[in-house]
């Protein structure tokens, strides 16, 4: 988690950081207000992901490691729908290390 005031640079920080651990694992990023909705699969409709989560998370299972990065997580304290990205983080919660979510 990186924290800080606007145009700190933390974006530009997570991301340098990250490359130099990916290492080719594949790496997510997404904008937390992309999750400001009722439902995970709203959320990712929106997005143009058509398969289940269950299906993505095949697609990605035989990769050991995997990474996230969320930004502007502070942006959904000012919408009302946020059950998709708790859904999200819940099923981020349950997967254990080196199996897919």
């Amino acid at each position: 988690m990186v924290t800080g005031q606007a145009g700190a640079g933390k974006s530009a920080a997570a991301l340098v950081a990250l490359r130099s651990i990916v290492g080719g694992a594949p790496l997510f990023v997404f904008q937390a207000t992309e999750f400001a909705r009722d439902s995970l699969e709203h959320a990712l409709a929106d997005l143009r992901v058509t398969e289940p989560v269950s299906q993505i998370s095949a697609l990605f299972a035989l990769h050991p490691r995997k990474f996230l990065l969320i930004e502007s997580v502070e942006r959904l304290l000012e919408s009302i729908e946020r059950e998709a990205f708790f859904t999200f983080l819940a099923r981020l919660a349950k997967t254990l290390p080196g199996e897919s979510f």
